[in-house]
């Protein structure tokens, strides 16, 4: 599939890795050679949240294979996210410090934490918002605490709300900086998805990463995997990077135990959404996934037509996020127990109510309103 695609296409696939041999390193000086679209490519890295990495590997050729000002662009780009990223962390830090400090459990487990983990450079990942993972039992007294610290939470809610909110959805929300969300999570997503998650058992197999300097908690490398590509599945692997997560991390992982991890994403009820991420890894981006694991995934015709669902979205031009509507089905065919599979369909009928009449119909009213409001003010202005 990969030789078919565009030039462009190839070439950001080739250079999406955090490290690159001799012969990856000819393989990307060949498609330079072959005169791709620069503009397309840098396009489409960020769309997919790559033009650190496209940058760092674009560096490393000669000179005269790739235009200055591109390199120009894509160092001013990656520069950014650079310092970017070194404020992010510095905040990340501060607020597992005070969750700790209350006594509360906290992983950072996507982010700039994963990209220390798995590309070994917090740098080198773009991420535009910052995540956590708690225990469901604590994300009432970790949103208090945080509000106590000074962190203005998005929403606001009584006692009893939080309470019923906590039961039914996945994450409390915080502004932290400008255009930065802090995520509080306690599942990948709300109860009623029935989706699979993080158990007591997860919390007793973290191990340790330094990030920055200070040690942090993390997932032990199969529970992230299952993470990744829960998430993944979740949001249709709308975005190539977090592909990229997903290749590394084997990378970083050469003696992966891949029987446990088979059965472990079969317990939660992960299995397709594994077998999606990681064939998907390995077609895509050469990632390291053992060939009786593949046979086994393409065996499976469900495994290869979510596959082919998400390469055919992957290169389209001009294409825009999915949104729920869109995506409940992909997860619904992905999802291996029958309740989670049931649940999801059933949720799509008042998604659309929601999506397509209540929340149109309100801001057409919250317009009117406001359009209403004007012209009494100048009604009042020229009277």
């Amino acid at each position: 599939m990969i030789q078919r695609l565009p030039v462009e296409y190839r070439l950001l696939l080739a250079c999406s890795r955090a490290t690159t041999d001799d012969d990856q390193q000819a393989r990307i000086r060949q498609l330079i050679d072959a005169g791709p679209d620069w503009e397309l490519l840098i396009m489409t890295a960020r769309r997919h949240g790559l033009c650190s990495l496209l940058h760092r590997h674009l560096c490393a050729m000669e000179r005269h294979h790739v235009p200055s000002d591109v390199i120009e662009r894509l160092a001013t780009i990656a520069g950014n996210y650079r310092r970017r990223n070194l404020v992010l962390v510095t905040e990340l830090l501060r607020v597992v410090a005070i969750l700790e400090e209350a006594g509360i459990d906290v992983i950072p487990y996507k982010g700039p934490a994963l990209a220390q983990y798995a590309y070994r450079d917090f740098s080198l990942r773009e991420f535009v918002d910052l995540d956590l993972l708690i225990r469901p039992a604590d994300a009432i007294q970790a949103r208090r605490t945080l509000i106590a610290a000074g962190l203005p939470p998005t929403n606001a809610y009584s006692r009893l709300a939080e309470q019923l909110y906590r039961y039914f959805h996945c994450e409390f929300k915080f502004v932290l900086l400008r255009e930065v969300t802090l995520e509080v999570n306690w599942r990948p997503a709300p109860a009623y998805w029935l989706l699979p998650r993080i158990g007591d058992e997860g919390w007793e197999r973290l191990e340790e990463l330094r990030l920055a300097g200070i040690v942090t908690a993390r997932l032990d490398p199969i529970d992230q995997l299952i993470v990744l590509c829960v998430h993944g599945c979740k949001h249709v692997w709308d975005t190539l990077k977090w592909l990229v997560d997903v290749a590394e991390l084997l990378r970083c992982e050469p003696q992966l135990d891949w029987v446990s991890l088979q059965t472990r994403a079969h317990e939660k009820g992960a299995g397709v959404m594994v077998e999606v991420g990681l064939v998907l890894a390995h077609d895509l981006l050469d990632a390291p996934v053992p060939e009786e694991f593949l046979a086994t995934a393409r065996r499976r015709p469900r495994t290869m037509k979510l596959v082919g669902k998400v390469k055919e979205r992957s290169f389209e031009a001009n294409s825009v996020p999915y949104g729920t509507l869109q995506t409940l089905p992909f997860v619904a065919m992905a999802a291996q127990k029958p309740a989670t599979k049931i649940m999801l369909y059933c949720l799509i009928v008042p998604y659309f109510i929601l999506h397509r009449l209540i929340r149109p119909a309100g801001s057409h009213i919250s317009k009117l309103v406001g359009a209403t409001k004007q012209a009494r003010r100048w009604s009042g202005l020229c009277g």
